[in-house]
């Protein structure tokens, strides 16, 4: 059995306070990003033509649903996103960062840029969970040290990849970057 969870997301976050009277906010007139492995469908039944394809990838379940939790209208009542006027720019992970760079906010008066993005991936280090696989295992074991059981080398570096994103939000200040999340409400 399937169920969303937006509704409770929603509530955890406080969004559903901000979407009711006084306060009224919806998102309208908002740009929001979507990095991801691929697209965001654009022809959702909850997104009513406000999902833009910006870089010609292919639609993706997970950008699909981190874009829902974003912006869903409410068709299923149950799945309304927190922003549920906003429009998504939708993105592949290839180019991130210039892509990032092109579209970001560096000042207030700059309303037709992105605001706020989500990348909710990152690199595979450590113990990964696999679940399944032939033979079937639960975890593979993916870290620079040739001791599996030891912490990977690479949990917490600061690299280039670090560099760059505090780069983009220093030179970005109205720009606000909701990257890597561990595990999403899938």
């Amino acid at each position: 059995y399937l169920i969303t969870h937006n509704l409770n997301a929603a509530i955890s976050t406080g969004a559903n306070i901000l979407q009711a009277s006084p306060y009224s906010l919806s998102g309208l007139n908002l740009i929001l990003g979507v990095w991801d492995g691929g697209s965001a469908r654009s022809t959702h039944q909850e997104f009513g033509g406000r999902v833009t394809v910006r870089d010609g990838a292919a639609a993706i379940d997970h950008a699909t649903h981190v874009a829902g939790t974003m912006i869903a209208a409410g068709v299923n009542t149950s799945a309304k996103g927190m922003a549920p006027s906003a429009r998504v720019d939708s993105y592949d992970w290839t180019s991130d960062k210039a892509e990032m760079s092109a579209a970001a906010a560096a000042a207030a008066t700059e309303t037709n840029r992105i605001l706020i993005s989500n990348h909710s991936y990152g690199y595979v280090a450590g113990w990964v969970y696999i679940g399944g696989g032939t033979p079937y295992r639960v975890y593979d074991w993916y870290g620079t040290n040739t001791a599996a059981n030891s912490a990977d080398a690479n949990f917490g570096m600061y690299n280039n990849y670090t560099r760059d994103s505090d780069s983009l939000a220093f030179s970005s200040p109205f720009y606000l970057m909701f990257p890597y999340a561990y595990r999403d409400w899938e």
